[in-house]
């Protein structure tokens, strides 16, 4: 038996542990997610977006999952490694998302829910793993949140799932539990329904860090702002994955921006907060502007749009597009689940000579590029964790972005990626037309050519923004409709 002293102790303890996960879990995987019908885009395939952001760690990479069900098959996701703790119910490998060779993608982001203690045991990335490996469509898994807890007694859900598939189906869960191993609760808000105040089709939903059960208003400004985007995009007739690529998951609020270009320079200073022992770099310029209220911004890690298929269309052909670093200035490369593979470019952390590679971290050499080129050129020091200020350890990061440099270094990061987008469309509306063509083998081969030819031409551009390697990718299938 403990004393009253131990038990006092323990019970202290307990309350700092809670408190600390409570602060916590306001800014664990603070993202943006949008889901797209096909009804609404201009190539009749549905679009899945995430920009996920992470203060804590840059390193991204992709990786494939082995089939553990017939019904899905493996899985490519976008992954940094976790570490798993009696405290943590998130998994060693944490998942920002990812798509089956079953057609469906899913994605998530986690919500703040009103009983704290839920967050110890918050495991909405363990519930996207098992739909990623049990699921094929968006009803699946709406069945499987029916049936979760059986199997899950000891954990909660609160969060918020945003999903495509390859039979019509995209659509938002909001999801909570009302304790510890109840059964789930969730709304289901489809794409097709999806009409603004005038009656007009809109065919998207957008979602940050909220929903109906939560009690903390995550990401409301980034929310409004993607959604005043995408109508634009919807009533346009404009909605499509390259747009989501272009316009919605890169945008920094360069409009914004852009009311004060032609007032003069004027130091803006630092950010510091005492009592949290933060401190984040600033400018000394206006074109140095505050990124918290934009779709990408200072903390922002990776993007993933997903490309799906046409209603009852080859899943094979389900196109994951990723951005391994903060996609305002990283380069979308296009990945298939169907390949079962991942190219080295997307997952090893060197690729030296003689194809020793080596993997030792959730960094990988195309991430690593986009930090070091892109990145540390718009922001100062977003590359690090911690620094001593002032003989302190605080939290820094440059939550200014330097726009001009993001213009200069989008003149050739753009048309470099307009080439991969253009052969990739041209290389699957070869497949399409040549279903005998479709395997996986091929499948991996352009993958890994695109991440190769993106990698060497981002970190070797030229001052001529056209001068680009030659592509010269051949296949089984562009060889027989030439």
């Amino acid at each position: 038996m403990f004393s009253k002293t131990n038990q006092t102790f323990f019970h202290v303890v307990f309350i700092f542990l809670f408190i600390d996960i409570l602060f916590l879990t306001k800014s664990v995987f603070p993202c943006t997610i949008a889901v797209v019908s096909s009804k609404a885009t201009v190539d009749g395939k549905p679009v899945l977006m995430k920009n996920r952001d992470d203060s804590d760690a840059w390193e991204q990479e992709v990786k494939f999952y082995d089939a553990k069900n017939p019904t899905a098959g493996g899985n490519i996701s976008v992954v940094k490694w976790g570490k798993t703790t009696f405290l943590s119910p998130y998994p060693d490998t944490i998942n920002a998302g990812g798509a089956n060779e079953a057609g469906l993608a899913i994605t998530n982001t986690n919500v703040v829910g009103i009983n704290p203690l839920h967050e110890m045991t918050n495991s909405l990335i363990e519930l996207l793993n098992d739909a990623l490996e049990t699921c094929a469509t968006v009803d699946d898994f709406e069945n499987l949140l029916e049936t979760w807890h059986y199997n899950n007694r000891t954990k909660t859900v609160n969060g918020v799932f945003g999903m495509i598939d390859a039979h019509g189906g995209a659509a938002i869960f909001e999801v909570t539990s009302r304790y510890i191993g109840s059964p789930l609760l969730y709304e289901r808000f489809n794409a097709d329904d999806a009409f603004d105040e005038n009656g007009n089709f809109l065919g998207y939903i957008v979602r940050t860090n909220d929903h109906q059960w939560g009690i903390y208003e995550g990401g409301v400004d980034r929310e409004k702002r993607t959604n005043e985007i995408l109508k634009e995009l919807s009533l346009n007739d404009s909605l499509s994955y390259t747009s989501l690529m272009q316009d919605v998951a890169r945008d920094v609020c360069g409009d914004i921006e852009k009311k004060y270009r032609d007032k003069d320079p004027s130091p803006i200073g630092s950010e510091v907060n005492n009592s949290k022992g933060n401190i984040y770099a600033t400018s000394t310029y206006i074109d140095n502007f505050y990124t918290g209220f934009c779709i990408s911004r200072y903390n922002t890690s990776s993007s993933i749009v997903v490309q799906g298929v046409e209603e009852n269309g080859n899943p094979a052909l389900t196109t994951m597009w990723v951005s391994l670093g903060e996609p305002s200035v990283g380069i979308f490369t296009p990945y298939f689940p169907a390949s079962k593979r991942v190219p080295p470019y997307a997952w090893a952390d060197e690729i030296p000579e003689h194809n020793n590679i080596v993997d030792e971290s959730s960094a990988s050499v195309l991430n690593s590029a986009i930090v070091e080129t892109g990145e540390l050129s718009v922001y100062s020091n977003n590359i690090l964790s911690y620094a001593y200020i002032d003989g302190r350890k605080r939290y820094a990061m440059d939550k200014t972005i330097n726009y001009e440099k993001v213009m200069e270094l989008q003149q050739w990061i753009l048309p470099l990626e307009d080439i991969i987008i253009k052969n990739t469309e041209d290389y699957l509306d070869c497949l399409r037309n040549n279903s005998p063509f479709i395997n996986s083998e091929d499948l991996f081969s352009f993958s890994d050519y695109a991440t190769t030819y993106a990698y060497k031409n981002y970190i070797g551009f030229k001052e001529v923004y056209s001068d680009y390697s030659d592509w010269n990718f051949k296949n089984s299938c562009s060889r027989v409709s030439q």
